[in-house]
């Protein structure tokens, strides 16, 4: 199988290992900085036979952000009696601008300065005007039998930006089968990334969540971001202008910023739990904006230092959910988890984009697939504060309505108050049926007050339950009663005419009169009520209702209690 050593430029052979024999290829490689940008190709051979150049190692790949031009020298051999088609290219999509002069080795020794070919390819350059069609600056060449070559790369930027040397060379056959291969890679990533955004978008559109919603659009503009920095948004979509693609990457990477502050803003509810730390992150998110403008206007130096900057605010998130998390807020645990995830993603690009970690390359391949991971943690840290807010919605509604039913409900006798009775009372006149056909009962417990005088206020207590009791077990589904206050219940009953109304009531009467109520195993508790009965009409209010039956229940008391009367009767 041909495979190819990934790496990037250094002094070691990239091997082919095919059918044929291993064959060196590169055999030196060797670099030289341009901190003006003016040295022409005439002086960079100058510098190489002066020994300006100097051999390449691993550690010379990243270099930071600088606004420097480099010159690379490749030494390519064919020791094979077979030419070999060979390609180099940029391991990155955001290398601005490669001019590429290929050399006959030998002739170079001898001070001839004549290239075979030359390539000069940016960024901006239509796909179809490439040499090669790949999401990086490629290029393609031939080695001869027996032949050397030399090769000079010039590698620029417009202004200070992250540049890696990170160059890769070797036989036409193995490059093709790592485009292959990388393709569908990437091809894989993409595809997990849309299927996030895909199920978290429509989730957040039913369900109407604001927080999906930002998730989403997160995941989308993050996804956006990487498929530019990789070049495959130019490659795909934008091969004849590939400067709009590094356009759309300038503003996403901002907006994927500013939609990770709001979205761990409002999932930590950093206004409640952290209101200084919540204003300093929506400077945060200006900031984002401010990158917007800047890189709107062109001012890309500006851009990149405000990103840096951005990235110090993001890598403090973890420590502020740490602390939520600690305050017994068990649903960011996961949310914690994801932005430990960010930000260690977030330090590794930062330190291989500024050149202080060697191999910088697997970093990016790394951070590729530890977005997906974190995707996925952060779509769980979601889905868990969803239940958790569906639990906590559940149990306020109970804890409502447990405080709606005390709210409504007598403590002793576990009947309707006096609140729920003057509600439901007003409810039921306002309907058309209850404004004429209502019978309003108030009833109060004869010599009450020598009850709690004779046998103290628990047996007191106890005849009130006896006559509560009794109440419910008589009356029908649709009536209602109440304790109105101290000895007083109330008694509405509907759906009949006064006289069944009166015989219901006088026979609730008649049983709380026959069955005494049974105080410590050995005394009987004799007891009786009055009522007094009201009748509602269409001018009825719930004030004249009341008042029209205290009136017949204190007639009822004046004329020998233990009665039940209305005002007519009387």
């Amino acid at each position: 199988m041909v495979f190819l050593v990934l790496c990037t430029l250094n002094a070691r052979a990239l091997e082919l290992a095919s059918d044929t024999p291993v064959t060196p290829l590169v055999s030196y490689a060797e670099f030289f900085e341009d901190t003006d940008g003016n040295v022409s190709l005439e002086q960079a051979i100058q510098a190489h036979q002066t020994g300006l150049f100097r051999p390449f190692a691993i550690e010379d790949v990243s270099q930071g952000i600088s606004d420097s031009a480099f010159w690379i020298r490749i030494e390519l051999e064919n020791n094979s009696s077979k030419p070999i088609p060979w390609v180099a290219f940029h391991r990155y999509g955001f290398t601005q601008t490669a001019d590429m002069y290929i050399f006959d080795a030998e002739e170079e020794d001898k001070g001839i300065v004549e290239y075979l070919v030359v390539y000069s390819v940016t960024e901006d350059t239509p796909f179809s005007e490439r040499p090669l069609r790949f999401r990086t600056i490629a290029v393609p060449g031939i080695l001869g039998a027996h032949e050397r070559q030399a090769v000079y790369i010039r590698q620029g930027v417009n202004y200070a930006n992250t540049q890696h040397l990170a160059w890769s060379i070797g036989p036409r056959l193995a490059y093709e089968q790592y485009v292959a291969d990388n393709r569908s890679v990437h091809f894989f990533f993409y595809g997990i990334m849309a299927a996030f955004i895909i199920v978290s978008a429509m989730t957040a559109i039913r369900s109407q969540s604001l927080l999906l919603g930002l998730y989403s659009a997160y995941l989308f503009f993050g996804s956006l971001s990487w498929a530019e920095l990789a070049g495959h948004l130019a490659e795909m979509l934008f091969p004849e202008n590939p400067s709009i693609s590094t356009e759309i990457s300038n503003f996403s990477m901002f907006i994927t910023g500013g939609l990770m502050f709001e979205l761990g803003r409002r999932f930590l509810r950093l206004n409640k739990n952290m209101p200084m730390v919540d204003r300093i992150f929506q400077v945060a998110t200006g900031l984002c904006l401010a990158g917007i403008v800047t890189a709107y206007m062109g001012l890309g130096a500006i851009s990149t230092v405000i990103m840096y900057s951005l990235v110090l605010f993001l890598g403090v998130f973890p420590v502020i959910g740490i602390l939520i998390w600690r305050k017994g807020f068990g649903y960011v645990r996961w949310f914690v988890a994801g932005l430990c995830i960010h930000a260690i993603t977030l330090v590794m690009l930062g330190l291989a984009g500024g050149g202080l970690l060697e191999h910088a390359v697997i970093y990016y391949w790394i951070s590729q697939f530890v977005l997906v991971l974190e995707a996925a943690v952060f779509g769980l840290a979601l889905a868990e504060r969803v239940v958790d807010s569906k639990q906590r919605s559940r149990e306020e509604e109970r804890a409502w309505r447990e405080a709606q039913r005390h709210a409504d409900t007598d403590a002793l006798t576990n009947l309707p108050n006096r609140r729920k009775f003057e509600q439901r009372l007003g409810n039921h006149l306002k309907s058309a049926e209850g404004a004429r056909n209502t019978h309003l009962a108030i009833l109060d417990i004869d010599e009450f007050s020598d009850v709690n005088s004779k046998w103290g206020h628990q047996a007191g207590d106890a005849v009130l339950c006896e006559l509560a009791h009794l109440l419910q077990d008589s009356v029908r589904s649709h009536d209602f009663v109440a304790r109105y206050r101290g000895s007083r219940f109330v008694m509405l009953l509907t759906e009949t005419n006064l006289d069944s109304a009166l015989l219901i009531i006088d026979r609730i009467r008649e049983q709380f009169q026959a069955n005494p109520t049974r105080w410590e195993e050995t005394t009987d508790i004799s007891h009786s009520f009055s009522a007094g009965v009201a009748t509602s009409n269409m001018s009825s209010t719930a004030a004249l209702l009341i008042d029209e039956a205290n009136r017949a229940l204190a007639l009822a008391k004046q004329g020998g209690k233990n009665k039940v009367l209305t005002l007519a009767a009387a």
